[in-house]
């Protein structure tokens, strides 16, 4: 009777831890979760081109009656043809980084360019002036050269120098005096309509 009552305790017993036993190893085991894969940034692994120019300013202005604006050519910005009976009678607008703007070397190499004696730093008064235009701080240039090989008339040439951010535009007119006398206060108003302006505005 005693070992048949040990028998149904220790049978109760089992049971009870069996049942612990089980309900423990469900409740405590660790359980494993796979989660959702993420989506990678399309930013990360497509970074956008940073474009150095992205926040240089650009060039605007009035163009003269009777100018026009010819095909892009390589290292200059922008040219035009002042008359159309004169093809070679262009103004140009190029720039390039701001170590290109030294004033006596820039006139120095334009004034060898035309044949013109070459100015030191006391003389650029005579041959560069000062303007302030649409808030822009301009140096204007105004060379006399010599006439070109089998030609009579003298060269002149008009230019410009303007420092904008990190770059610094410059402007040329080159021709025979009379013919760059004729067109220069259409240069002057276009210089002077000059403004600059954030990209896409």
């Amino acid at each position: 009777m005693r070992s048949t009552l040990r028998s149904a305790r220790r049978l109760t017993a089992l049971a009870v831890a069996g049942f612990f036993a089980s309900g423990c190893g469900e409740r405590d085991a660790p359980r494993i979760y796979r989660a959702p894969k993420e989506s990678p940034s399309p930013l990360l692994n497509n970074p956008r081109p940073v474009n150095p120019d992205a926040a240089a300013e650009t060039p605007r202005w009035v163009v003269p009656e009777g100018w026009k604006r010819l095909p892009d050519q390589q290292m200059r910005f922008a040219t035009f043809e002042v008359d159309p009976n004169e093809t070679k009678l262009n103004v140009v607008v190029y720039s390039f980084g701001p170590e290109s703007g030294a004033l006596l070397p820039n006139v120095n190499r334009w004034e060898q360019q035309i044949g013109a004696p070459v100015s030191g730093e006391a003389d650029l008064p005579k041959v560069v002036k000062k303007l302030k235009s649409n808030g822009l701080e301009i140096d204007a240039i105004d060379l006399h050269g010599a006439a070109p090989e089998g030609q009579t008339e003298r060269q002149r040439m008009l230019a410009a120098i303007i420092p904008v951010g990190a770059k610094v535009w410059f402007l040329k007119f080159v021709g025979p005096e009379s013919r760059v006398a004729a067109h220069e206060k259409d240069y002057e108003a276009f210089l002077r309509s000059i403004t600059f302006a954030p990209p896409g505005e």
